[in-house]
């Protein structure tokens, strides 16, 4: 009799074992059944199929992927999450520009063919690469905004937008027109422009009500919203070694009541570093900020925070802004390579700091940071981060990391 029990229990066991999930954008398919052999096309789908335990393993793609992590479905528990191992791809938020959608109105401008439906969101935060390089005419929704030029105060390589004014067709105003500007003796179709992806907001997306799930080992790239955004419900999520690289809003920003950790983080010119709001709770372990456009810190959420070990090198327009919530900030440095801030909503805010380290920022808050007195004190520290991360994505065998900042030297 206990042999019976002792052989039905480890049955039992192994129809729990965990399974391995194979997702492939450049192989998989819409009948896939995520085996190696026939993998899965999207982790959406992949992860609405795993099981609590599961390792959902995405295939390295032959290039950039010009698609992203959505997960609008999953439920795996505290003790056996749900593991999506991106495998150091990098995603991409643009895709090669179809000109076909512009016609040439002279004067070396373009315009597109019939009005586009945008919401201000995304009219805030949209641009286009050029030769790789962001063309954004200083758009923000995390600053004040550059003030859009007329169609024909344009210069060669930039953009603006037209809105409609409101009718019984344009109710709310989102009907726009697109005008580009090229070089002269260019055409559109010849500079190989890309644009966004209006349906593709974030690199890494987390929507819903989903519970313990890890996000690994991604590069995440020119996203028009975050490089990771959770919304609604989700608990028990964690990203780690994930770059976030020149997305045109936060690096990492959580909604609603969602509870997210995020360890080994680098974030390269996106307007923050993070931002999140509403009930949202947050633990952030060992980023590396730098390149911000915006605000390097901006914090809204009343979930709370922990900030450990963040490294900014900031070059941002507003510095760093604690607006509402509890934050706790550790074993930190926040280096201005121009002149900034750091500001709080006394009223709101109320942020404990220990062992942290400021150069080049004003401090208005009466907070108890360190006061570096030159830069060699603390730019150790930045660049041991800096490195740590670095290698991290070297050693998975990624490489846009390093070419951003290859790049960068060359300025």
């Amino acid at each position: 009799m206990k042999k019976q029990v002792w052989m039905l229990a480890f049955l039992f066991s192994a129809g729990l074992s965990a399974a391995e999930i194979h997702v492939d954008f450049e192989k998989g398919t819409p009948k896939g059944d995520g085996s190696k052999e026939n993998p899965y096309p999207d982790v959406r789908v992949a992860a609405a199929a795993a099981k609590p335990g599961d390792l959902i393993r995405i295939a390295k793609a032959s290039e950039p992927i010009r698609n992203n992590i959505l997960i609008s479905k999953a439920d795996g528990t505290r003790e056996k999450p749900i593991v999506v191992d991106a495998g150091f791809n990098t995603f991409l938020g643009t895709v090669p520009l179809d000109a076909n959608k512009f016609v040439s109105i002279g004067n070396d401008v373009y315009k597109t063919r019939v009005p586009l439906s945008m919401s201000p969101g995304f009219r805030g935060r949209y641009f286009f690469l050029y030769q790789g390089k962001r063309i954004g005419m200083g758009q923000s929704s995390k600053t004040k905004p550059d003030k859009l030029k007329k169609v024909d105060e344009l210069q060669p390589l930039e953009w603006t937008i037209e809105r409609l004014p409101k009718s019984d067709s344009n109710p709310n105003s989102l009907l726009c027109h697109l005008y580009f500007k090229v070089p002269a003796g260019k055409t559109l179709e010849s500079l190989r422009l890309e644009e966004l992806v209006a349906s593709m907001d974030s690199g890494i997306t987390i929507v819903g009500k989903i519970r313990h799930v890890t996000v690994r080992n991604a590069v995440v790239k020119n996203f028009w919203n975050d490089g990771s955004n959770f919304h609604f419900d989700c608990r028990g999520i964690v990203v780690e070694n994930i770059a976030a690289i020149e997305c045109n809003d936060d690096g990492t920003s959580a909604h609603e009541t969602c509870e997210v950790t995020a360890r080994n983080y680098l974030v390269a010119g996106c307007q923050t570093g993070f931002c999140h709001v509403q009930q949202a709770q947050f633990s952030h372990e060992n980023f590396y900020i730098t390149d911000t456009l915006a605000k390097d810190i901006y914090l809204l959420n009343t979930g709370g925070n922990k900030l450990k070990n963040i490294i900014v090198e900031g070059s941002s327009k507003d510095g760093i802004y604690f607006f509402d919530g509890n934050t706790e900030i550790v074993d930190s440095v926040f280096i201005a390579r121009k002149p900034q801030t750091i500001t709080m909503n006394k009223a709101k805010s109320k942020v404990e700091v220990k062992n942290t380290w400021t150069f080049g920022y004003t401090d208005s808050t009466g907070l108890s940071f360190l006061q570096a007195k030159d830069l060699a004190s603390v730019e150790k520290q930045a660049a041991a981060m800096k490195a740590k991360l670095l290698k991290i994505f070297a050693d998975g065998g990624d490489k846009t990391v390093a070419d951003y900042f290859a790049e960068k030297e060359k300025k």
